[in-house]
């Protein structure tokens, strides 16, 4: 298998398939499955690292190889008295270089931009829940604070009057 197969079948449709999906907005149970396996698929151990930066590696430093080769190939003027068939491979060859440039791009890219994007759901996720658990916490404390009764309306009555603000004078010292 050449190596331009390698890049083109595997490590160009991971990262497009797995971003698209965990951009896909499906219900909360299927995204987090969808999560767990990107996780799974990005940080599969190979030897001391993980799939992950293995696959950043080599397509990082097949996309700068592959500049290099279109520089150099830009560079490169062809012949005035080419013949119809020269001129014609030299064409070929120069858009040959420069799409496999795009494709070194494009996987270099997306595998960045699934690392990213997987670590950024994942604090999102994070800061969500603690979001719902101090909203929980803040419930229970606000709680006790809203089951006291207001104060009575005032009466007529003196001695009625002078018992309501006895009692929010304990209210108030029990808070």
């Amino acid at each position: 298998m050449g190596g331009w197969k390698f890049v083109v079948n595997f490590l160009l449709p991971p990262p497009l398939i797995l971003t698209i999906l965990l951009l896909i907005p499906f219900p909360q149970f299927l995204r987090k499955l969808i999560l767990g396996f990107t996780k799974k698929f990005l940080f599969y151990p190979l030897g001391p690292l993980c799939l992950v930066h293995v696959a950043l590696l080599i397509s990082g430093l097949s996309f700068i190889g592959v500049a290099y080769e279109a520089h150099v190939l830009s560079l490169q003027q062809m012949p005035l008295d080419a013949t119809p068939n020269h001129r014609t491979a030299f064409l070929a060859k120069k858009w040959r270089e420069e799409r496999n440039f795009w494709i070194c791009c494009m996987s270099f890219l997306l595998w960045g931009l699934l690392y990213r994007f997987y670590h950024l759901l994942v604090e999102f996720y994070i800061l969500r829940d603690r979001i719902k658990y101090l909203e929980v916490v803040n419930a229970r404390v606000a709680t006790p604070a809203t089951t006291l009764r207001p104060p009575e309306p005032p009466s007529s009555n003196v001695t009625s009057s002078s018992s309501s603000t006895s009692k929010n004078i304990e209210v108030k010292k029990k808070e």
